[in-house]
């Protein structure tokens, strides 16, 4: 446990980059790389002990001040731009919370960790309510990571809220190591052999998928939101169990079959039929999907600090025209399980420390770079699906008489021609997000692709 008292700055830290920060960055490439937890309340938060509390938690998580360096010897050093932060009034909240998850950040200068209040106010309002708007740079940490980093600043302004002198002295879990920020733990803990065939694994990405865009502009991102009740996602969840299957293994199985049959013929640019579509023989549909490796560790999330230790997977299933979701989910379910074994899950954290410990930084980073715009040269990619989890409301309480209203990790945005569905849980509801560009993306098209998602769910 790092302890910390108030008051007190953090000591200077140079903190060694790992593969996974630096593959992360790379993906810059094709996505602006922004994790963002997003939390509304029913009433206002004290907005100065959360200012505060956002310090504290800067200063106990040294990485989260820093600035990505590159080089030989790639780390994060001090010295990166001060967080925007601060309270932003609004009566459009919907227009203005829009801007703020917008924001985002080059982690080579900062700042990679920031903390937006959003208050809701006007005649027509009884009392203003508050949303949380929480960013941090994939760089820094992945979605598992952002999640903790929002329960720990939950309960630095809960510690400092607890009356006078309480504040003085607060605990934050993570225990501070850089060592526990690297894929290293993880890969001893497997085999060797396992390790050594997962570095040189080479996924069939197989056929590839366009979304519609007119043009590769990065400008305008948005979010795009669906939501799905907690009636309908619990009989989707008991719809999975009674057939062996979990209630991701069903959203993989909407988001396969929600995607357009590949359709090589078409232009860059060229449209879609409607986001169901299909061609008349059984389509090869491919994923990528993320999978955290820190259960490998036998170390709870909680008492880590912010690093990337996910791995990456890439489901695959082919389906056929008119095939029934139970035969779907079956194809799924399987390859899903496939693509959680060892040597699958292990590829990326196998895959890049080799690759950065031949190249070095900058041909490693060039080389990743050149990999991800070739991929979309054609105007295609393969689509990512991510699930964040759930949320525990226990652990974002706030004020007594202040309820947490909603919850949910936003996707980063990603540019075209590629396509993101991230989903997170909360209070036993799913919100399904895509960040994308507008200027380049009809917003009408990622709409209806996150509803052919929620749509095509079971029950």
């Amino acid at each position: 446990m790092y302890v910390m008292r108030r008051g007190r700055g953090s000591r200077d830290a140079r903190i060694p980059a790992t593969p996974g920060d630096l593959a992360a960055f790379a993906v810059r490439a094709v996505s602006d790389q922004q994790l963002r937890v997003v939390l509304a309340f029913s009433g206002a938060l004290d907005a100065e002990r959360l200012s505060e509390a956002s310090r504290l938690l800067t200063a106990a998580l040294p990485i989260l001040g820093c600035r990505l360096v590159l080089g030989p010897r790639p780390h994060w050093a001090q010295g990166a731009r001060p967080a925007t932060g601060g309270v932003v009034e609004t009566t459009d909240p919907a227009a203005t919370l829009a801007d703020v998850v917008a924001c985002s950040c080059d982690p080579r200068t900062g700042p990679v960790f920031d903390v937006r209040l959003v208050r809701a106010s006007g005649e027509e309002r009884e009392e203003a309510t508050d949303t949380v708007c929480l960013r941090v740079d994939h760089a820094a940490c992945d979605g598992v990571g952002a999640k903790e980093l929002a329960y720990a600043l939950l309960g630095l302004y809960r510690a400092l809220g607890e009356g006078p002198g309480a504040g003085t002295r607060v605990r934050v879990t993570a225990a501070w190591s850089p060592r526990r920020r690297s894929y290293l733990p993880i890969l001893r803990a497997a085999r060797v052999l396992d390790v050594a065939r997962a570095a040189v694994l080479f996924p069939d990405h197989g056929a590839r998928f366009r979304l519609p865009y007119h043009s590769r502009s990065r400008h305008e991102p948005r979010l795009a939101v669906v939501r799905v009740d907690a009636g309908r996602v619990a009989r989707v969840r008991a719809y999975g169990s009674a057939r062996g299957a979990t209630l991701n293994d069903a959203l993989l199985t909407a988001v396969f079959r929600a995607l357009p049959a590949p359709d090589s013929a078409a232009g860059a640019g060229a449209a879609q039929a409607g986001p169901a579509g299909a061609e008349p023989d059984a389509a090869l549909r491919v994923l990528q999907m993320p999978i955290d490796l820190r259960p490998r560790q036998e170390i709870p999330a909680a008492e880590l600090p912010p690093a990337n230790l996910a791995g990456l997977t890439f489901p695959t299933v082919r389906i056929a025209p008119d095939e029934p979701f139970d035969d779907t989910l079956r194809h799924v379910t399987a390859a899903t399980r496939l693509a959680k074994a060892d040597v699958a899950a292990l590829h990326i954290p196998a895959a890049f420390s080799l690759l950065f410990l031949l190249l070095g930084t900058q041909r490693g980073l060039g080389f990743i770079a050149r990999e991800l715009r070739d991929g979309h040269a054609d105007g295609r990619s393969t689509p990512v699906f991510t699930n964040f989890g759930g949320l525990d409301a226990a652990r974002l309480r706030a004020d007594r008489g202040v309820v947490l209203t909603d919850a949910f990790v936003a996707s980063p945005v990603i540019y075209p021609p590629a396509f993101t569905v991230a989903v997170s849980e909360f209070a036993g509801a799913l919100t399904l997000s895509s960040g994308f560009c507008a200027a380049a993306v009809e917003p009408s098209a990622v709409d209806e692709m996150l509803r052919a998602v929620a749509d095509g769910l079971p029950g």
